[in-house]
């Protein structure tokens, strides 16, 4: 449970960048300049991977563990009350790390969002089938980027989504990345008149992938509904995606059983017991810190007060992205593991962040004035 150095550095190093890019900077003239460094040192990332796969993949366990689910799932198996899922006992695999089974981890999401990929294309090339479609997931992603964002350098989103399709190349988050992106174009570019509910649809669904993601989903819920408390279009419109949320939640939820899904996900995050029984858990500096003193007890409610308080806390904070990454830097502290996945949603905060404070098409002039608040 000791200090997790390589996720504490990112977030130390997303926070410098963070009070960089709020001061101003990084300007357009800053990208133009970091464009194609940025872009040698994504195609350098890429060879070094292609060259040690076979290691990088034996380091990771969530490949090995969504392929096992999908493959049940298709068998009709309920991965939420077996314990059939392969998981590692600790962090970062070795040849002597211990196997443990446990139920699922992950919300009935990204069971439906892999198993479609896992029938069409594990037949085909086997186990590459995982890190190919999150390949596919990043393309996507960078696709749906480019369009929100037409006069962006597309060099620039190019190398970005690829350092992280690389990071992330056998982690489920990748699902998120993509509905997050889609969430994006929705609220930020798209002419729909009904953005907002579509917007707040895919980040919930961003969401529902890993449980990292809900306060990212509830912040954003809340500060649309602060902003918009006069808007009875608005309003309307997050009633609807309210609506189809909870509807969509109980589909998918429903046939594994509600107790089934709490106890293998929401709980398997904040209780130490249940996720001690199949992996390891700490690296963050809450963790760290209670481990240290002798307190480990007390985790639960601090980590929930804590939480509480960060999304209570985030109503302060006037701009929409900086609201979402300072609460989810905060958060990354306090959370049970010092997981990779942290990083993803508080790097895509500041990615967007740069694109709107650099960015100069008219279509896209309210998130201008939006940052100028």
């Amino acid at each position: 449970m000791n200090l997790d150095i390589l996720v504490n550095t990112i977030i130390i190093i997303l926070i410098i960048c963070a009070i960089l890019i709020f001061r101003n900077k990084i300007t357009l003239k800053t990208i133009r300049k970091l464009r194609y460094p940025f872009l040698i040192f994504f195609i350098t990332a890429s060879v070094l991977t292609a060259a040690y796969y076979h290691n990088i993949e034996e380091a990771h366990d969530i490949d090995d563990a969504v392929t096992a689910a999908c493959r049940h799932f298709i068998d009709g198996t309920n991965l939420y009350e077996e314990n059939i899922v392969p998981r590692f006992a600790e962090k970062y695999h070795g040849k002597d790390t211990e196997i443990k089974y446990a139920t699922f981890n992950y919300p009935p999401i990204t069971l439906i969002g892999y198993s479609i990929p896992f029938i069409i294309l594990f037949p085909i090339v086997g186990n590459f089938w995982f890190p190919l479609f999150n390949i596919i997931l990043g393309a996507i992603s960078f696709i749906v980027l480019s369009i929100a964002f037409p006069r962006f350098d597309k060099i620039f989103i190019a190398s970005f989504i690829g350092m992280l399709t690389l990071f992330f190349l056998f982690d489920n988050i990748m699902l998120t990345l993509a509905f997050m992106s889609v969430a994006i174009y929705f609220y930020f570019s798209s002419p729909n008149k009904y953005n907002i509910s579509f917007s707040i649809l895919f980040v919930t669904l961003a969401a529902m992938v890993k449980m990292i993601g809900a306060i990212t989903a509830a912040i954003f819920l809340l500060y649309i509904i602060q902003k918009n408390l006069k808007n009875h279009k608005v309003i309307k419109q997050v009633g609807i995606s309210i609506s189809a949320i909870l509807i969509l939640a109980l589909i998918t939820i429903a046939p594994f059983g509600i107790t089934n899904i709490l106890n293998s996900t929401v709980y398997y995050f904040s209780d130490i017991d249940i996720r001690s029984l199949s992996s390891e858990c700490g690296g963050t500096l809450l963790m760290t810190l209670l481990l240290t003193i002798g307190k480990i007890q007390l985790f639960p409610i601090i980590m929930k007060i804590t939480v509480g308080m960060i999304i209570l806390g985030s109503l302060f904070i006037s701009e929409l992205l900086p609201r979402i990454f300072v609460s989810e830097i905060i958060s990354s502290f306090v959370m049970i593991k010092a997981s990779h996945a942290l990083i993803l949603i508080p790097a895509m905060t500041l990615f967007v962040y740069i694109i709107i404070k650099t960015y100069t098409d008219d279509s896209v002039i309210k998130m201008r004035e939006e940052v100028r608040k």
